[in-house]
């Protein structure tokens, strides 16, 4: 096998690697002109350029960070006394609220109203009043507050729970309230005009100041006109003022039903409970 001669790999051609191509700089199209270079870009530039915000805080002149602005802070409910009413027991309060919301309407009705029930009834419309609002009307409760016993019904407080003018102080105190709350008619409420015309109904067929009590004439047609606004407070639009209406239309004593008259499973009328000396 032959030998390569001294120093023949000397003259073998090597292969390299072509050089790398030039690189020629590509710019993007700038605002619709191609291939503007970084030099050319003042002449392309907005007057204004935008600049974008910072997370440094913007500073007043003196050079204090600027807070940005809150939301308002929502004011919290308060209650007041404002104002009073003729005849109203020691305890009682004309409380009015700081925000006239449906919830705070029907609490300030029923703390109005409150004289002008029977001292069953006031006992548990403020011991209710109490617990939902115990910031206004705390000194309700039964602990702090004495109610007193149970009175006997004399002919005064029958006279007068029958009387146009028991409905007529319901209508002042109704006028009170509304006054008190610096709030047009128009914006009081359902409830407001469900009470004043409850009462109303009961100053049409009530006892005459000179009359002893209601006549048997009186009675039907108080309970028929009561009838269909009682069942107006059974449903959602006028529920919470259910309680309030039975108390100024039935109002409740332990010593006696009030008027002595009911309906019978037929309907009809039965005035007074029947003699058990006759049975």
């Amino acid at each position: 096998m032959p030998q390569p001669k001294e120093n023949e790999d000397l003259y073998r051609p090597v292969l390299q690697p072509p050089p790398p191509p030039k690189a020629v700089p590509i710019y993007p199209v700038y605002r619709g002109q191609p291939n503007v270079t970084p030099k050319d870009l003042p002449a392309y530039a907005p007057a204004n350029p935008y600049v974008p915000p910072t997370s440094t805080p913007p500073t007043s002149g003196g050079g204090m960070p600027v807070s940005p602005p809150t939301a308002p802070a929502t004011n919290p409910l308060t209650w007041s006394n404002k104002y009073g009413l003729p005849g109203a027991p020691e305890w009682w309060k004309g409380m009015m609220p700081s925000q006239w919301t449906p919830e705070t309407e029907v609490a300030a009705m029923a703390n109005a109203l409150i004289p002008y029930l029977s001292a069953e009834d006031q006992r548990q419309m403020g011991s209710t009043l109490s617990r939902l609002y115990p910031d206004a009307f705390g000194s309700y409760s039964p602990e702090q507050t004495k109610y007193g016993t149970t009175p006997d019904l004399t002919t005064e407080v029958s006279h007068y729970f029958q009387s146009k003018k028991r409905a007529g102080d319901v209508l002042s105190a109704l006028d009170k309230i509304k006054e008190a709350s610096g709030q047009d008619e128009s914006k009081m409420g359902p409830g407001y005009q469900y009470l004043r015309q409850l009462a109303k109904t009961m100053q049409d067929f009530g006892a005459d100041e000179d009359d002893y009590r209601m006549s048997r004439r009186q009675i039907k047609g108080l309970y028929g006109a009561l009838d269909p606004l009682l069942s107006e407070a059974k449903g959602e639009k006028l529920g919470a003022y259910g309680e309030i209406a039975r108390g100024l239309a039935q109002p409740f004593f332990t010593a006696a039903g009030f008027m002595g008259v009911k309906k019978d499973a037929s309907g009809n009328w039965i005035f007074g409970d029947p003699n058990k000396n006759w049975y």
